[in-house]
């Protein structure tokens, strides 16, 4: 059982290869928190949401894209939606709510 934050670092960097959908990600924090576990290579990302205000959010923090996969859907309903059938299809095996009421 993994009993703290390095633990759970370090075994992530021993497990599979897999895919973070995010839904509604045109959020400061998510996006930020998203760059530093596909820096990391944690996982890879699908960032589902408003395309552009998305690619602003990314360029006004100085983040790079880092091969991530974009979707868009502007209705933050629609893009958790969009996300959770990533999910169910098998593109993605990891789900996360980026900015959208739960």
């Amino acid at each position: 059982m993994i009993q703290d934050f390095e633990e759970l670092r370090n075994s992530l960097q021993n497990a599979p290869e897999r895919t973070l959908a995010v839904a509604a990600a045109a959020d400061d924090q998510v996006l930020l928190a998203v760059d530093h576990a596909v820096a990391s290579g944690w996982c890879h990302a699908i960032l589902v949401g408003d395309v552009p205000q998305i690619q602003a959010i990314l360029a006004q923090h100085g983040l790079v894209d880092r091969g991530y996969r974009f979707v868009q859907e502007a209705d933050p309903v629609t893009a958790c939606r969009r996300a959770v059938r990533l999910v169910r299809n098998g593109e993605a095996q990891v789900l996360m709510k980026g900015l959208v009421d739960t």
